[in-house]
């Protein structure tokens, strides 16, 4: 995707391939306090991490392991908007929006969803106040399913390097931009594209 079309108030899909169009990660990428986030299957980041820091050269930036820093709390069901909307104060959100708050942020997802990415000292206390307004907590199991009824694919060690962008239907949910120039696996992508179809 466009890294520079991103701005601090929209979150877009993304992700990384080889030069044969594989994908390698894909990730949420989003802005918060000035920083660039990669939100990605905790089995890639450390290889993600190596791999991308490859490519910062004379520059003030740096890749590293942030989620220690931040917690992620994710809201699904018919009364996901209102909570948000009550507890954070931000109004209603376009799919891919970000409402920055005190606390945190809160990103609406496809599938009226909503993740809220806070600081860990700030997300006990969100998350008894998500319970006391009648919230029910889940795990993972769970929220995996809400990204598959949504059509948001993860690529994770399992599947790394299976699939090009189409096959997980990436350029459906805006996770592929065919005009921003050149990126690894970017002939085999157009292709693709052009000529309609994966083997």
């Amino acid at each position: 995707s466009d890294v520079k079309a991103l701005n601090p108030d929209q979150a877009q899909y993304s992700s990384y391939s080889t030069a044969k169009g594989r994908m390698q990660a894909n990730f949420l990428l989003f802005q918060q306090d000035g920083d660039y986030w990669l939100q990605l299957a905790d089995d890639l980041a450390p290889a993600m991490q190596k791999r991308l820091s490859m490519f910062i050269l004379r520059s003030k930036t740096h890749c590293r392991d942030a989620s220690a820093e931040r917690v992620l709390l994710g809201l699904a069901g018919p009364r996901a908007a209102e909570s948000v909307r009550t507890l954070t104060g931000c109004g209603e959100l376009a799919e891919l929006a970000i409402h920055h708050g005190e606390n945190g942020s809160v990103i609406a997802l496809p599938g009226g969803r909503f993740q809220l990415v806070v600081a860990p000292q700030a997300a006990e206390a969100l998350m008894q106040r998500l319970i006391a307004a009648g919230c029910i907590p889940g795990n993972g199991d769970v929220w995996r399913l809400t990204d598959i009824r949504a059509g948001i694919p993860w690529i994770s060690a399992a599947t790394q390097e299976e699939f090009v962008l189409q096959m997980a239907n990436l350029d459906l949910i805006g996770g592929v931009s065919f005009t921003k120039g050149c990126y690894p696996g970017q002939e085999i992508v157009a292709r693709t594209r052009y000529l309609g179809k994966v083997k």
